[in-house]
């Protein structure tokens, strides 16, 4: 098993990974954390965990602007993320040429933009993701309660840049998706999900976690989203 701390840059801003091997070739998951996370959230320690004893490479990293990453969170865009996301992406190249993406929220997003671009990738899951991202941004700055809400009051280019994909037409390309949402998601209800199933192509699942919120934060929820997940990779991975 190797395990290791790595630094890359993207427009000479640094982002910062670790990458869990138990071989090199194996299969590997990277890992997409939501919009105001990092890579050590429990979920995704847990998914390091869990998936490397069962034989699964996995790659969590920090978006810029996010955890140990350089750059500015209020900088944030879509276009930012995804092309952090693949130069995530060009550089596990000489490990594997099997990549799965997991994705939280606005970084499931990210993966099923980057699941519709690039080959390697050969599953995707998304937890909590929508393919409707202003409509959630304009509830969570309507109805507030986020600290980082003020630092993009007035970005228009971030929501300009939001437009800039269809996400109805990128589904539509994607296949060997598993959506995974929660009946009680604070931010994104249970027919988004259903909506992102229906646009798919097969093979495609959705499963619903009764009780789960945004982020499954009761342990059980969220063991149970990472138990689904990992059968989802190892089949198609």
């Amino acid at each position: 098993m190797e395990k290791r701390s790595f630094t890359i840059y993207n427009r000479g801003e640094r982002i910062v990974g670790v990458l869990t091997l138990p071989w090199r070739g194996a299969p590997l998951v990277v890992t997409c954390h939501g919009f105001y996370s990092t890579k050590d959230s429990e979920k995704y320690l847990l998914v390091e965990e869990r998936f490397s004893e069962a034989g699964l490479g996995v790659l969590r990293f920090d978006f810029r602007g996010c955890g140990e990453s350089n750059g500015r969170f209020e900088d944030t865009t879509l276009s930012g993320r995804l092309r952090d996301l693949e130069t995530i992406l060009d550089f596990v190249k000489p490990y594997t040429g099997r990549v799965g993406l997991l994705g939280s929220s606005f970084g499931g997003c990210v993966a099923l933009i980057a699941s519709a671009k690039r080959e390697e990738v050969k599953a995707t899951v998304t937890l909590s993701t929508s393919p409707h991202m202003e409509e959630v941004f304009e509830k969570v700055f309507e109805e507030g309660g986020y600290s980082w809400v003020e630092a993009f009051k007035g970005r228009r280019d971030f929501w300009e840049d939001l437009k800039n994909y269809n996400m109805e037409e990128i589904v539509g390309r994607v296949s060997h998706l598993l959506i995974i949402q929660g009946t009680l998601d604070e931010l994104v209800p249970t027919s988004h999900a259903e909506e992102l199933y229906n646009l798919a192509r097969n093979p495609k699942k959705l499963e619903i976690i009764d009780g789960a919120d945004h982020t499954f934060t009761d342990p059980k929820d969220r063991e149970k989203a990472i138990d689904i997940s990992l059968k989802w990779f190892k089949k198609y991975l």
